[in-house]
């Protein structure tokens, strides 16, 4: 069974890869999602229309092979939100 810590520094490099992947913009954008921020309020803070939002997610969803309403959440739950802590 693997510890804690080599969970949390797995959890850590899948992150940091995937975060290689993303541009600035996606990279703000994945952050806001894990802080539970709704498109409409990410779309305000960036001055962006929702719609951009949405396509940006989208983006993010396809670069890190994500399928499903809700699975960027889950995701940002599982790797993201752990080292924002």
């Amino acid at each position: 069974m693997e510890s804690e810590s080599n969970q949390a520094t797995n959890k850590f490099h899948v992150l940091l890869e995937a975060l290689k992947l993303l541009s600035r913009r996606e990279s703000e954008v994945l952050q806001k999602v894990a802080e539970g921020k709704t498109n409409r309020e990410i779309a305000e803070e960036f001055c962006l229309s929702v719609r951009t939002i949405e396509n940006t997610r989208a983006r993010i969803c396809k670069k890190l092979d994500l399928k499903g309403r809700g699975s960027l959440k889950k995701w940002t739950d599982t790797y993201y939100k752990e080292q924002i802590d």
